[in-house]
């Protein structure tokens, strides 16, 4: 059986490893977006006519 103090630092490890898969989620969310977002603005300058 476990002792609280390992149950504790498991609980620990499994919540940090959580935050940082969300966390870089959440940053390759923001990059698509803001590629995204440079393609429509580029896309509005050249009024369509420019094809990368």
């Amino acid at each position: 059986m476990k002792t609280q103090a390992v149950i504790s630092e498991d609980l620990d490890k499994y919540v940090h490893e959580a935050i940082e898969c969300v966390s870089m989620a959440a940053n390759m969310l923001h990059s698509v977006w803001s590629e995204i977002d440079y393609c429509i603005v580029v896309a509005r300058v050249t009024k369509g006519s420019h094809k990368g």
